[in-house]
C-alpha cells in the first residue's frame, strides 16, 4: 500500500446532521407569541469545518408543524462553543428569546439569537463540561431562571439572573424535570425512578412520595394548571397523565400516543393548547431515534410528517448508489430519501407487509434492477420499486438465511445473473441466491473465511471482501481475485463509471488497481467513525455528481471522484499474478 500523500484530496462538508438523538435539544414557550419553541444544536466536538461547530437552529410550532426561525447561530466572539449543554428559555415578556450553552467546563454562555456576538458569560466550577440532561425554567414571580444540569453522576441546580449565576443545590442524577408553577417549585425524577421536589427554604432537594410510575418526560401545562407527563401503558401506547398532589392520574379528556418512546422533549404550545412530544428513542421501531413530533389536544396524538424538517439519519442507514444518483434508506422508518443538490428529499416509503415491528438492527439493503431490496431480521425479502413506490414481499419469513445485524451481511445484486446474492460469514460460510421466491443455498467450494464481510453486486458478478481476501462468486463457484485490505474493510462499493471496486475501513478509502488495494484517501478529520458498516458509518457513490459520499451517522461529507487515482482499475474475474522482475546478471 502507498503512503498517505501530503496532497491528499480534501472532503467537503455537504450537510450537518438533521434533527436527531445525537443532537442536543431543548424546548420552551415564547411568552410574546405563546408558541412552543425548539432548539437543536450539533454537539460534534471536532467537525470538519469550524464554521459548523456549535450550530444552533431554532424552530417554532404553528399550524401543526415546526417552522425554522433561525438558520444557525455561531457564537464567534472568541471562537465557537465546544461541547456542553444546550438550554433554551425566554427571560421575560419584555426581553427577547435567549439561548444558553454551558460549555468548556465551568462556563455558562448566554446569547440573543438576533445578536449572537453580544454573548454574556458566567463562570462556576459546578457547571459540567458536558451534561447528559439539562433544563431551564423561568420563575416569573421570583424574577429568575432555574437551570438544572445533570452530568450522569449528579445534578446541579443554578439560580440565574442578568447579574449573577448562583449554585442553589446539588442532587442525584435527574432524567426528568419540570417547574410546577402552581406551587412555584421544581419537581424531578432520578435515574432510579425516585421523585424529588426542590425545597426553596431549605435550599435542598427532598424526596417526594409521588411514584415514578413508568413516566417519560415532564412539562408544565398552563391549561390544566398542573405538571403533565407521558406514562408507558404498553409497548405500543403511552398515556398523558397529570400530577395531582402526590399521585398521577389520567388526563381528562384522555390523550395518548400510539407508540412507546423514551427521553422525548415535552412542551405545550400555549396558543393552540397542543401537547408536543418531540424526538426520543422509538421503541415501537426497535429503539431507533425518532425525528418526528407527536402532538394533540385530546384522543390519539398524531405524528408529524413535516417535509420541511431535514430527513433523518437513523441509528442505522444504507447509502445506495443508483443510475440516477444516491438514495438513503433509514432502517428505523424505511423511508427512502434522494439526494437533490446538497439536500435530501423523501421519495418513498418502503413497507414490510406482515412484520409486527421494524427492527432497524436487522435490516440489510442493496440496490438493483430499479429497486431497493430489503432483508429483515426474520428472513423476509421485500422489493421496493422506485417508480411505483410499492413494496412487494418476495420471500416470506423463514429461518434461512437467519438473523444478522445491519451491514454485517454481505449482500448485492448480481447484474450478470440478474439475481440477489447474499453471503453470511458465519461458521457455515453460507451463500444464497434469490430464485423462484426463495433463498437457494449455493454449494460453492472455497468460500471466504467466516466473519463479517462486505458485498457488492456488479455486472461481472457478486464480490465479497472478507478478512482473507476479495472473492468473486458466479456460476456457483468462488474465486479469490485479490488480497484483503489492511486493516479489514467492512464496506465494499462498485463505481460503475470507472468499473472499479472501492473499499473503506474506519480510517481510509481504497481502490482496487491491478489486483491490489491502493490507498485513495483518508477519511475526513472529525468524522466519528468506529467501524465502517456498523450502522454509525456508511459510504456511498453518487455517480450522477461523480462524488464519494460519507455519512458517519450525524454528518455528511463529499469528495470528487475525479480527485482520486483510478489508473489500472478494473473488475478482476480471476486471480491477478504480478510478474516477477528478472534476476540481475552478475
Amino acid at each position: 500500500m502507498t503512503a498517505i500523500n501530503a496532497a491528499n484530496p480534501s472532503w467537503k462538508t455537504v450537510s450537518r446532521a438533521a434533527i436527531s438523538a445525537t443532537n442536543l435539544v431543548a424546548a420552551c414557550v415564547d411568552p410574546r407569541t405563546r408558541r412552543a419553541r425548539l432548539a437543536i444544536a450539533n454537539d460534534s466536538p471536532a467537525p470538519a469545518e469550524d464554521d459548523d461547530r456549535g450550530r444552533i437552529e431554532l424552530w417554532q410550532w404553528a399550524d401543526d408543524r415546526w417552522t425554522k426561525t433561525h438558520e444557525g447561530l455561531f457564537p464567534t466572539r472568541d471562537g465557537a462553543p465546544f461541547g456542553g449543554t444546550l438550554l433554551l428559555f425566554s427571560q421575560s415578556e419584555s426581553r427577547s428569546l435567549r439561548v444558553a450553552l454551558g460549555c468548556d467546563g465551568g462556563v455558562l454562555r448566554v446569547l440573543d439569537p438576533d445578536r449572537p456576538l453580544d454573548e454574556k458569560r458566567y463562570t462556576h466550577q459546578s457547571i459540567p463540561s458536558f451534561a447528559t440532561h439539562a433544563w431551564a425554567f423561568e420563575d416569573v414571580r421570583a424574577g429568575h431562571v432555574w437551570i438544572v444540569a445533570s452530568d450522569g453522576d449528579r445534578s446541579s441546580l443554578f439560580r440565574w439572573t442578568e447579574d449573577a449565576l448562583e449554585l442553589a443545590a446539588t442532587g442525584p442524577y435527574f432524567v426528568r424535570c419540570a417547574l410546577d408553577e402552581s406551587a412555584a417549585t421544581l419537581v424531578a425524577q432520578s435515574v432510579m425512578d425516585e421523585s424529588f421536589r426542590f425545597d426553596s427554604e431549605r435550599r435542598a432537594w427532598v424526596k417526594d412520595p409521588t411514584p415514578a410510575d413508568k413516566l417519560d418526560a415532564l412539562c408544565w401545562d398552563p391549561v390544566r394548571r398542573a405538571v403533565v407527563a407521558l406514562r408507558v401503558a404498553s409497548d405500543h401506547r403511552m398515556d398523558v397523565v397529570v400530577r395531582d398532589g402526590q399521585r398521577w392520574k389520567l388526563a381528562s379528556p384522555a390523550l395518548w400516543a400510539e407508540t412507546y418512546r423514551n427521553q422525548t422533549t415535552l412542551v405545550v404550545d400555549h396558543e393552540s393548547d397542543t401537547l408536543l412530544a418531540y424526538g426520543g428513542q422509538d421503541f415501537d421501531k426497535a429503539g431507533a431515534p425518532s425525528h418526528e413530533t407527536l402532538f394533540g389536544r385530546e384522543g390519539a396524538m398524531r405524528q408529524t410528517r413535516d417535509e420541511s424538517v431535514p430527513p433523518s439519519w437513523g441509528r442505522y442507514d444504507s447509502l445506495l448508489a443508483t443510475e440516477d444518483g444516491l438514495l438513503a434508506l433509514d432502517h428505523g422508518t424505511l423511508r427512502v430519501h434522494r439526494r437533490v443538490g446538497e439536500a435530501w428529499e423523501t421519495v418513498g416509503q418502503a413497507q414490510i407487509p406482515g412484520a409486527e415491528h421494524i427492527d432497524d438492527r436487522g435490516i440489510n439493503a442493496t440496490w438493483g434492477d430499479g429497486a431497493v431490496w430489503i432483508v429483515d431480521h426474520e428472513g423476509r425479502v421485500v422489493r421496493w420499486d422506485a417508480k411505483s413506490d410499492e413494496s412487494t414481499v418476495c420471500v416470506l419469513p423463514n429461518k434461512v438465511p437467519g438473523t444478522f445485524y445491519s451491514h454485517r451481511v454481505a449482500m448485492g445484486f448480481d447484474g450478470r445473473a440478474g439475481e440477489l446474492a447474499l453471503f453470511m460469514g458465519d461458521r457455515a460460510r453460507r451463500t444464497f441466491r434469490l430464485r423462484a421466491a426463495k433463498w437457494e443455498p449455493i454449494e460453492a467450494s472455497d468460500p471466504p473465511v467466516a466473519g463479517i464481510a462486505a458485498g457488492a453486486g456488479t455486472p461481472e458478478g457478486f464480490y465479497v471482501l472478507a478478512r482473507n481476501g476479495l472473492f468473486l462468486e458466479r456460476d456457483s463457484a468462488w474465486t479469490k481475485v485479490a488480497p484483503a485490505t489492511e486493516p479489514q474493510s467492512y464496506v465494499l462499493r462498485f463505481e460503475p463509471k470507472r468499473r472499479a471496486l472501492v473499499a473503506a475501513t474506519h480510517a481510509a478509502v481504497y481502490v482496487l488497481a491491478n489486483g491490489a488495494w491502493r490507498l485513495a484517501t483518508t477519511l475526513p478529520e472529525g468524522s466519528r467513525l468506529r467501524t465502517m458498516g456498523s450502522g454509525d458509518a456508511e459510504l456511498g457513490i453518487d455517480s450522477k455528481r461523480d462524488e464519494l459520499i460519507l455519512c458517519d451517522g450525524r454528518n455528511l461529507w463529499s469528495l470528487p471522484l475525479e480527485s482520486l487515482d483510478w489508473s489500472d482499475c478494473s473488475l478482476p474475474t480471476s486471480a491477478t499474478t504480478k510478474k516477477k522482475a528478472p534476476a540481475k546478471k552478475r
